[in-house]
């Protein structure tokens, strides 16, 4: 009767020991406690150029750079990155244990294709910003990777912004359906008729054409003040006024004290009259030979 106790007791820990030996097993290969304990661990930081980069070890995703104090098992592992603008880059590291390691990755240039069309052709073009020289249809290749915001506009239709991507080795086309917008029809009255006018800095003609918004309006002529607004242009025809008001100015006026000073000529005893002194005369004689000498002094002050 007890043999078949002893049975049960040696399946029981039979069972117990498979289930240490999975549990050990199962442990090694993920890297848990039994590993760390034998091994130890070193320690990997991982940064790459440009950042957001996937990080594999041996296979496996642990993360996007910068990744830092990411632990590891000592000896030879795999590191791999990717990067959506860039191709992956490999490489092989050995930490030893308890070693910290840097692992820095350049990602080398990449390039691929851009075509920009538009709908009309022949428009205006800008890339972050920076306007091209040419009007659509544009074919730019090889181009950069990466994301960039590529605006596109021509006079009559509404401007348009979208985002792409530029992937290594491929082709991205940008396209743009660019609908007519409104336009407003300027008619300017002038006070005076010879100011020059701007509007938006590109001289007014009568009659010409905007589209509908607000737009800034600059009148200037020599001897006014100038004048600058804003108005807001509507669809179909619109009047407006612009009357520019004269410069005022002052003049002011300071005349010194006038004084008459008379100089002629006595005779001296046994002198002619030609040779006669000249001196002072205190009366008002007939005009003497000298005439009469005056002095004046003014200032002004002009506009």
């Amino acid at each position: 009767m007890a043999r078949p106790k002893t049975d049960s007791k040696t399946l029981r820990w039979t069972l117990i020991g498979v289930l240490v030996a999975f549990v050990a097993v199962a442990d090694w290969y993920v890297g848990g406690v039994g590993p760390r304990v034998l091994l130890g661990s070193a320690t990997l930081n991982l940064t790459s150029q440009p950042d957001a980069a996937r990080v594999f070890l041996d296979g496996e995703v642990v993360g996007r750079t910068p990744l830092l104090d990411q632990s590891v098992r000592p000896g030879r592992a795999v590191v791999r990155m990717e990067h959506r603008f860039h191709d992956a880059v490999a490489l092989s590291v050995s930490p030893a244990r308890g070693e910290v390691e840097d692992v820095h990755v350049e990602f080398p240039a990449a390039t691929g294709g851009l075509e920009i069309v538009t709908n009309p052709r022949g428009a205006d073009v800008m890339i972050d910003g920076k306007k091209l020289e040419e009007v659509t249809p544009i074919v730019l290749s090889p181009h950069p990777t990466g994301s960039f915001e590529i605006a596109a506009s021509i006079r009559g239709r509404e401007a348009k912004i979208q985002t792409v991507e530029v992937l290594p080795r491929q082709n991205t086309e940008a396209s743009f359906e660019l609908e007519r917008v409104p336009m407003s029809e300027i008619h300017v009255a002038r006070s005076p008729r010879d100011l020059e006018l701007e509007i938006d800095g590109k001289p007014y003609r009568p009659g010409m054409t905007l589209p509908i918004g607000a737009h800034k309006i600059r009148a200037q002529r020599p001897g006014y003040a100038p004048l600058e607004k804003t108005v807001e242009f509507t669809r179909g025809r619109n009047d407006e006024s612009v009357r520019l008001v004269r410069l005022q100015g002052s003049l002011s006026l300071a005349v010194a004290r006038l004084t008459r000073t008379w100089r002629c000529r006595t005779p001296m005893p046994g002198a002619s009259a030609r040779s006669a002194t000249p001196r002072a005369c205190s009366s008002r004689p007939a005009l003497p030979p000298c005439g009469p000498r005056l002095s004046a002094t003014a200032a002004t002050n002009g506009i």
